[in-house]
C-alpha cells in the first residue's frame, strides 16, 4: 500500500512539474504587423568605402553591420571579423546588394578584413577596418525580455548567447 501511495505522489509531482515546462514551451509569440518589423538598414552615417566594397556600420550599437560590393569585377570575397582571439569568416555572396553581418562577440574592438581569393584557398587582405562596438542592450535579461526586445527585429544572421538569459535552465522536449 505504501508503494502505491508513493508512486501516486511521485506521479502527481512529475505531472505538476511537466505542466510548468509545458507553459514555457507552449507560449506563442504574437505575429507582428509588417509595419512593426524592424529591418536592418544601411543608414550611411558611418561608412567605410573603397573601390571594391562598402561597409556601413551605422547601426553597430544594435549589433550589426552591412556590406556590399561596389563592383562585380572581383574574385571570391570573404570578410574576416575578429575580436580579441576570436575570428569568424564569412562569404560575401551578392554583388551590389547589402548583406547583414553581426557583431556577435560582445562589446569591444573589432577588426573587419576584406579578403579576396588569389588561388585555391589563399586570400589576400584588400583592406581592413577597426571598429569599437558598444551595443545599446546591456545587462542580464529574462527569456521573455529578450523575446520582447527582438520580437520585431529581423536579421539574416542572428546569434544569441544563451548564457545571457537570467535564470536560464535547459528545457528538454
Amino acid at each position: 500500500m505504501k508503494k502505491v501511495i508513493l508512486l501516486l505522489v511521485l506521479c502527481l509531482f512529475a505531472c505538476s512539474a511537466s505542466d510548468k515546462n509545458a507553459d514555457i514551451v507552449n507560449k506563442t509569440s504574437p505575429i507582428p504587423k509588417i509595419e512593426d518589423v524592424r529591418l536592418p538598414n544601411a543608414d550611411g552615417i558611418m561608412v567605410f568605402y573603397d573601390d571594391l566594397i562598402t561597409i556601413d556600420y551605422s547601426n553597430s550599437d544594435e549589433g550589426y553591420f552591412m556590406v556590399k560590393t561596389n563592383t562585380s569585377d572581383h574574385k571570391r570575397l570573404k570578410l574576416s571579423v575578429s575580436k580579441d582571439d576570436m575570428t569568424y569568416n564569412y562569404d560575401i555572396n551578392k554583388d551590389n546588394e547589402y548583406e547583414v553581418f553581426s557583431f556577435n562577440m560582445s562589446d569591444g574592438s573589432y577588426t573587419i578584413k576584406i579578403l579576396e581569393n588569389i588561388s585555391d584557398n589563399k586570400y589576400s587582405i584588400k583592406n581592413s577596418l577597426d571598429i569599437d562596438v558598444i551595443k545599446s542592450i546591456n545587462g542580464e535579461f529574462t527569456a521573455d525580455e529578450i523575446i520582447s526586445t527582438f520580437s520585431n527585429f529581423f536579421f539574416n544572421r542572428m546569434f544569441l548567447d544563451i548564457t545571457a538569459i537570467k535564470d536560464y535552465y535547459e528545457i528538454s522536449n
